[in-house]
């Protein structure tokens, strides 16, 4: 289920548009059911640097925290993030989940998958790409 912050006028938490790159976040809950949840994205370079919004609710406040996620490019398993709330209640924004400085120059797909039995949060702020 893919949400952003027009979208998600009903949900308990959210983060604020204000701290996001251009007031703009794109989220999405996974849930086991799914099967998978990903993004997709193409580029052209040499490096490429990913940023989500990280939440820290309270393991039982009901609100999804644990941030999970794979990175592929062009079909290469690259990295793996993995974030368990600290129990802040607090965003972290602009963080930095993925970097790779040693892509060979060219056209490339970047790939962002969740899989897996437990439930993940995965809240896309930006990509830089060089």
């Amino acid at each position: 289920l893919w949400f952003n912050q027009t979208s998600c006028a009903g949900c308990a938490d959210v983060p604020d548009a204000k701290f996001a790159l251009q007031n703009t976040w794109t989220a999405a809950l996974y849930l086991a059911d799914i099967g998978s949840m990903s993004v997709t994205m193409k580029f052209s370079g040499t490096a490429i640097y990913v940023f989500f919004i990280i939440p820290n609710f309270a393991a039982d406040s009901g609100l999804a925290s644990v941030v999970r996620c794979d990175f592929f490019i062009d079909g290469a398993d690259v990295g793996t993030f993995t974030h368990d709330s600290d129990g802040s209640s607090q965003f972290s924004y602009n963080t930095l989940v993925y970097q790779n400085t040693t892509i060979p120059d060219g056209d490339h797909v970047l790939l962002i998958e969740t899989t897996g039995a437990d439930p993940a949060i995965i809240i896309f702020d930006y990509v830089l790409y060089t």
